[in-house]
């Protein structure tokens, strides 16, 4: 198996505690129930987790459907009137530049954060990557867990957006695995 990436059930029980389960937030894996957005790409997992996470006086924005995983941390950010930086925080949507990390050499990719350790590497929520979820293994309406460190994350000038700064929490139904 590829150090640092797991399947939900591969997750070690160490990292449970920091994992975002999108089962809590009514996702379903391997079906496309409970997805705002369902489908087999990057994308469809951080849209979809965006949707259904953060919420203002205890309702969603909704989806933003965006056409490439580079742009995601962008259209959200330009979605709920915010802005992106380029510090990851829990829960916040990312946008790594095309060609970063061979990711598709166009369309980018993105994740979302789902806690970040003191020495600055994030454990991220993901759609596919290669032979883990999605399309990358064949499969629709999946996700997995990786790590990515703040050297990988800093040298590709990865976005990130939370709209935590504009009134948004995270809802009460998201649970950690462990």
């Amino acid at each position: 198996s590829q150090a640092g990436v797991w399947k939900p059930e591969e997750l070690p029980d160490d990292l449970k505690k920091y994992a975002i389960d999108p089962e809590s937030l009514g996702m379903h894996y391997s079906s496309s129930s409970g997805w705002a957005n369902p489908g087999d790409q990057c994308a469809h997992l951080s849209e979809t987790i965006m949707a259904t996470l953060w919420e203002k006086d205890g309702q969603s924005k909704g989806v933003k459907r965006t056409d490439f995983g580079k742009d995601e941390a962008d259209s959200h950010a330009e979605f709920y009137g915010g802005s992106v930086t380029y510090q990851p925080t829990k829960g916040a949507v990312s946008g790594v530049p095309a060609g970063a990390q061979n990711y598709h050499v166009s369309a980018g990719h993105t994740y979302i954060v789902s806690h970040r350790f003191e020495n600055g590497d994030i454990l991220v929520v993901e759609q596919n990557y290669s032979s883990k979820s999605g399309a990358g293994n064949g499969s629709t309406c999946t996700w997995n867990y990786r790590i990515v460190t703040k050297e990988e994350y800093t040298s590709t000038r990865t976005k990130f957006f939370s709209p935590e700064s504009l009134g948004y929490k995270p809802s009460p139904k998201v649970k950690m695995k462990g």
